[in-house]
């Protein structure tokens, strides 16, 4: 068995712009191998012909995904319009591009869609999978699924009945999503549209992971998405979970778009709020174990000590000039 030491990769190449261009993602996928990755998942649309050679040839696994939104939109004019006609010829689109990569594993149906926790939803999700299925029956299907997202039109009270509220969440984003994960609404609400596919993607709920190995015990998850820093707690739940086989971390690699959410925010800077995007002088999203160029963080060594790949012993320093200041929203890929 091979577990999966994920990265989740936007499809940009920073500086040089949205095209793929072929020396690019090879370079990203040599960088990416040498950090300690073995498999990528594309955040949240499919991978290029370009990236998907470099992955066969350097032996990097694939999960290759479809869609950010299903008919639900997340902004004005986004794909949810074109779904209902698009959906199916951009699947047959996505298989026929992929369907003679061998590092591609896995095909995701989607990112964090809000209609997962509904019956509409879990018909939608049922229909793509079967349709992925006739086209492709050697890959795995699977989803990344966002509790919160799931269960938002009754998000306030359910954290009510847990004891919190908004406010509480975004304090502390990764106990209050993941207990969120576990509840039993989101249980029920996102069982049917869970069991329709061959592996389950949870996005920050690993507290899943055990209570869905009594609860479905047929059910194989991959953490789709998680918080960088929360690596030294998150893999050895993967090596001790057999239903669970790989974690992919929210980023491997920076990204352009989400400004400066993996950026941390003071109480006393008078421009900073407890917010998920900050404004200029940010200009990435700063939460990739990589940064825009390719250089390594801290993160990303420390990463590697806790998949088993580095024995020596590693030292990152970083000025302390924040020392003592109180935080207002903690950093997603550093502590």
């Amino acid at each position: 068995p091979v577990l999966l030491r994920g990265a989740c990769v936007h499809h940009d190449n920073g500086p040089l712009g949205d095209a793929a261009i072929a020396r690019a993602e090879e370079r990203r996928i040599e960088l990416l191998l040498a950090a300690g990755f073995n498999a990528i998942r594309t955040a949240h649309n499919p991978a290029s012909p370009a990236m998907l050679d470099a992955c066969d040839r350097l032996g990097m696994l694939v999960m290759d995904e479809a869609f950010d939104m299903w008919v639900r939109g997340k902004t004005p004019y986004d794909y949810a319009l074109d779904f209902p006609r698009w959906w199916r010829a951009d699947l047959d689109a996505l298989v026929a591009k992929d369907v003679n990569h061998p590092s591609v594993i896995m095909y995701s149906l989607g990112n964090e869609i809000v209609e997962v926790g509904t019956p509409h939803g879990a018909h939608l999700a049922r229909t793509m999978a079967e349709h992925v299925r006739a086209l492709d029956p050697t890959r795995l299907v699977t989803n990344g699924v966002n509790a919160a997202l799931a269960v938002m039109d009754s998000l306030g009270e359910i954290l009510a009945e847990a004891g919190g509220g908004l406010n509480e969440m975004m304090a502390d984003m990764g106990d209050a999503m993941n207990a969120l994960g576990s509840s039993e609404a989101v249980t029920r609400r996102t069982a049917e549209s869970s069991s329709v596919l061959d592996v389950l993607g949870l996005n920050y709920a690993e507290g899943r992971y055990a209570l869905d190995a009594e609860l479905f015990p047929h059910r194989v998850i991959v953490g789709s998405e998680t918080f960088p820093s929360q690596i030294g707690r998150l893999w050895p739940l993967v090596v001790a979970n057999p239903n669970v086989i790989g974690d992919f971390t929210w980023t491997g690699w920076d990204y352009l778009g989400e400004v400066g959410i993996g950026a941390t925010a003071y109480a006393d800077d008078p421009d900073a709020v407890a917010a998920l995007e900050r404004e200029f002088p940010y200009l990435t999203a700063w939460c990739g174990d990589l940064d825009i160029t390719g250089w390594r963080r801290p993160l990303s060594f420390y990463r590697e000590l806790v998949f088993g790949l580095r024995s020596e012993p590693c030292l990152a320093v970083r000025r302390p000039e924040h020392h003592g200041r109180a935080i207002a929203l903690a950093s997603r890929s550093e502590e």
